[in-house]
């Protein structure tokens, strides 16, 4: 049995330890709490004017087996690196590694320049160009990955930009927009959609009319794995106008797909110009038809 963590441990009337909280305890909430191994802060990689570089203060979180992470501290410290290859080039690779054994739990940065064993977190990556004597001279070829935890959002996971320019007309459906994005877990992603666009005639000339006489409206469905998720009815005009819609949707860890389809719905009060524009771009800077999909957070 356990014990939360803060509780003190429960003990008999001789003081015995009936429970506690064990390490395993801390493992489990830890992992629970962040999404991924990788960086939290700090523990980045200095070059210098010499064959060392500088390691900054820091934390990573690593995993350490199913469903279990541990917090591991990163000091601040100097590495020296092996001297440059005299051709070519090498890839010299910092990573933290924590031990657990019965004479060692130390947690420390180990630099190679073969490959990283699996499950630890690499701080960086430099590429030593022959004959260099200094780190400063080398290239980072590492995108440093951080852990995120588990109720925080990624951000933008991907973005397709409708530039249109061509005439669209009613009868016909347009998929536009299609792209590919990635969750590591179960999330909530919301599909935002920015649409500029315009009623023309069939050639595609806006000046056809009162901004009233040209009032109809356009359908823009959304589409996540080819599945419809939501459909929106928006209207135009003779104006490049810009509607921004947006929805919100859980979706499985792992790859998806999302696109957008537009048709015209409605003529309105004018029975010809049965098209429309979508603009992008030029000296103003038009948005086009922008399908965004962002993280909304972990899926419950």
């Amino acid at each position: 049995m356990s014990t939360a963590w803060g509780i003190p441990d429960l003990r008999d009337t001789d003081g015995t330890i009936i429970d506690a909280t064990t390490p395993d305890d801390i493992q489990l909430i830890t992992d629970a709490q962040y999404q991924n191994a990788g960086i939290l802060t700090g523990a980045k990689i200095f070059t210098r004017a010499d064959m060392k570089v500088n390691v900054t203060n820091g934390a990573v979180v690593m995993k350490w087996g199913q469903d279990r992470s541990v917090l591991v501290p990163v000091y601040a410290q100097t590495i020296t690196l092996p001297p440059a290859p005299a051709t070519g080039s090498v890839t010299v690779s910092f990573y933290v590694e924590q031990a657990n054994t019965s004479t060692s739990r130390a947690a420390s940065v180990v630099m190679t320049t073969g490959a990283v064993p699996t499950g630890r977190v690499v701080l960086d990556k430099l590429n030593v160009p022959a004959g260099t004597t200094k780190t400063s001279s080398c290239t980072s070829v590492w995108d440093r990955q951080y852990a995120m935890h588990s109720q925080s959002t990624l951000g933008r996971l991907s973005v397709a930009v409708d530039q249109g320019g061509d005439v669209r007309v009613k009868g016909k459906t347009y998929k536009k927009c299609a792209q590919r994005f990635t969750v590591d877990t179960d999330r909530n992603v919301n599909l935002k959609l920015s649409i500029t666009a315009g009623r023309t005639s069939n050639t595609g000339i806006s000046s056809i009319g009162t901004i009233a006489s040209t009032m109809a409206s356009l359908r823009y469905g959304l589409y996540i794995d080819d599945q419809l998720v939501r459909t929106f009815e928006i209207g135009i005009d003779r104006r490049w106008q810009t509607v921004q819609v947006e929805s919100v949707h859980k979706v499985s860890m792992g790859a998806h797909t999302a696109h957008v389809v537009s048709q015209w719905e409605h003529d309105g009060d004018m029975s010809t110009n049965l098209a429309w524009v979508v603009r992008w771009g030029g000296a103003e800077k038009f948005n086009g038809d922008a399908l965004t999909v962002m993280d909304a957070g972990v899926a419950v």
